[in-house]
């Protein structure tokens, strides 16, 4: 009989090409041997072992590591043999797996198993759907024809889209998580991550803040349009909700996401203003609002939209009677903004920047602001260290050493 074991073993180290043509010229020997292995179910147990040995092992090493195992006996020729009927029996239907396919799969990955937020899924949506249709335009269409070469021509694609760093990085980001779970679900597959390193330096930008003046002036204008406001009429509800919004914005740091998602349960007026927040990652925290303006304005609007609120189960409405938008509260800050006539861009996020950097400059420890804003490191947190200019001219002025010198000319 042909020494076909040994082909498959000469072919492998030689080239990939070689290695398939060797497996097809020797496909009956292979199924031969399997079918005597399948009368015997501890056999077919220690295959499926092997295989799996063999897999391990083949996608670690290099063709030469591979050749010194082969020599010293460790990497013998039934694990080839095995791997090899795996490729041959598996990769047909692997090789043809499209990506539209795998992108699916991976989403529903994503939702079900990794428990992501819908704000995340909908993201590595749009992100997915870019990427395939930019290899639909290359005549890309299955998963194992992307390659490194590919993946560098869609890196420079979206430089040429003029996207920010930050937006390149978390596409890349999607596309790399993508192809990690589907290494991980095929053994065999070489992922085309595994030959890049991409490192995008992103702009170290200082994040907007506003000053006292400019916080007390919004109060101010939308305070004196309610009070020149007809008590129960539409406008005049609006501009408590609008109130609301705009204070508790600032007294509490909130994300946009989390005030829009606060239900009428988790806030406690009567408890000094206890709010149970549903931050990032599905992590809970407690804020408390101290404030008796804001706890005023705060009571007044639940009575105001008592109704609406017991019916949706959210606190903030919008005036569908339907739960606020993200969108709804950033239109929100942007008319009051453009009324007090600042020239900055705000944005509810603005309000959270102000809201740590103002706790900053009146002394308090910043891991109290981590646990206040919700961050999982105090890195995140840190940044605001760079925004405070109070702060850092009172250490200047007070403590740099450059007082203490005394000139006698």
């Amino acid at each position: 009989m042909k020494n076909w074991h040994q082909e498959l073993t000469s072919a492998f180290l030689c080239s990939e090409l070689g290695f398939t043509k060797a497996i097809t010229n020797n496909a009956s020997y292979i199924r031969s041997w399997i079918n005597i292995l399948a009368n015997d179910n501890s056999s077919i147990f220690k295959a499926e072992k092997q295989a799996e040995k063999a897999s391990e092992l083949i996608t670690a090493f290099t063709k030469i590591e591979v050749l010194k195992l082969l020599k010293n006996k460790i990497f013998s020729g039934f694990h080839l043999i095995v791997y090899t009927f795996v490729k041959l029996t598996k990769n047909k239907r692997m090789n043809m797996e499209p990506l539209k396919k795998v992108i699916k799969s991976f989403l529903l990955h994503c939702q079900y198993e990794k428990r992501l937020s819908n704000k995340t899924n909908k993201a590595y949506g749009t992100d997915l759907t870019q990427f395939i249709a930019f290899f639909l335009t290359k005549k890309v269409e299955k998963i194992r024809e992307v390659d490194r070469r590919l993946i560098l021509e869609y890196l420079q694609y979206l430089h040429n889209q003029e996207y920010k760093t930050k937006s390149i990085k978390r596409k890349i980001a999607c596309i790399k998580a993508m192809f990690n779970y589907y290494e991980y679900e095929q053994g065999d597959f070489i992922n085309p991550f595994r030959k890049i390193r991409i490192k995008l330096k992103e702009q170290f930008k200082l994040p907007t803040v506003m000053n006292l003046q400019e916080i007390s002036s919004i109060l101010q204008n939308i305070y004196l349009l309610k009070d020149a406001t007809a008590k129960g009429s539409h406008s005049y509800k609006s501009l408590v909700r609008d109130i609301a919004v705009l204070e508790l914005l600032f007294a509490t740091g909130l994300r946009v996401s989390e005030l829009v998602n606060l239900k009428s349960e988790n806030i406690n007026l009567m408890m000094a203003g206890q709010l149970k927040v549903l931050g990032k990652g599905n992590k809970e925290r407690i804020i408390q609002v101290c404030n008796p303006d804001v706890l005023k304005i705060l009571n007044e609007y639940k009575v105001l939209f008592q109704k609406q609120i017991s019916k949706t189960g959210y606190f903030f409405i919008n005036r569908l009677h339907k739960r606020l938008s993200d969108q709804s509260a950033r239109t929100i800050v942007k008319n009051y903004t453009t009324i007090s006539k600042i020239a900055k861009h705000i944005t509810p996020h603005t309000y959270r920047h102000t809201f740590a950097t103002m706790l900053l400059e009146e002394g308090v420890d910043i891991k109290y602001i981590q646990k206040l804003l919700g961050h999982s490191s105090i890195m995140t947190t840190q940044i605001y260290t760079h925004v405070s200019n109070t702060k850092q001219r009172e250490i200047l002025s007070e403590k740099h050493p450059r007082n203490r010198v005394i000139l006698t000319v």
